[in-house]
């Protein structure tokens, strides 16, 4: 009778989890002229799937690095934010473009600052996985702390899939934008063009 409970138990975790992925699948191919409102969607999509306590979406801009969206019981209130100096996981994972899975951070010494704590959440477990478009690392989904127990390679194998459909339409939405941009000079340059007629 247990071992029926824990069957059906896992059973229902994994059509959760199924329907988290089908719809983060819809938003992201749907969705890609409002980065804003993807990252929102999926931020949220993957804590229904993964529930931690804090997690952060960054992206690799011009500038620098950017907390893009943050979700998790306790990461959900930050707004986003610039990354004065990319270390720890995070780093690791954008310069190589491999996943990290931290079971237990307490034995871990090459934690930084920003990896030991975020938004308030002392790290138990961690979770980074890179986001890759083509060739390019153009973000990482890093997550602190799974509300029950800890990270799992199942865990790190759905976010993989997350990632790499989220760093698809982040390429996209930045074509997308570069693109707009020649329209709108090619449109001043045609304006501000003296008429040769």
């Amino acid at each position: 009778a247990i071992h029926n409970q824990m069957l059906l138990q896992q059973i229902d975790e994994q059509g959760r989890e199924l329907e988290a992925l089908n719809r983060i699948g819809s938003v992201v191919t749907s969705s890609i002229f409002d980065l804003d409102e993807v990252l929102d969607q999926v931020g949220a999509l993957i804590d229904q799937m993964i529930a931690v306590e804090a997690g952060a979406i960054y992206l690799r801009e011009r500038d620098g690095l950017t907390v893009k969206k943050s979700f998790g019981t306790r990461g959900s209130r930050l707004e986003p934010f610039k990354v004065k100096s990319i270390e720890g996981i995070c780093s690791y994972v954008m310069s190589r473009g491999e996943s990290v899975l931290v079971r237990d951070a307490s034995q871990n010494p090459h934690l930084s600052s920003l990896d030991r704590s975020f938004s308030g959440t002392k790290a138990r477990s961690i979770l980074c996985v890179p986001m890759v478009a083509g060739d390019e690392v153009v973000g990482a989904i890093h997550m602190w702390n799974k509300e029950r127990g800890s990270f799992t390679a199942h865990d790190n194998k759905v976010m993989k899939a997350v990632a790499a459909s989220l760093a698809t339409t982040v390429a996209s939405s930045r074509l997308q934008q570069l693109c707009e941009r020649l329209t709108d000079m090619e449109v001043q340059d045609q304006e501000t063009s003296p008429d040769v007629s």
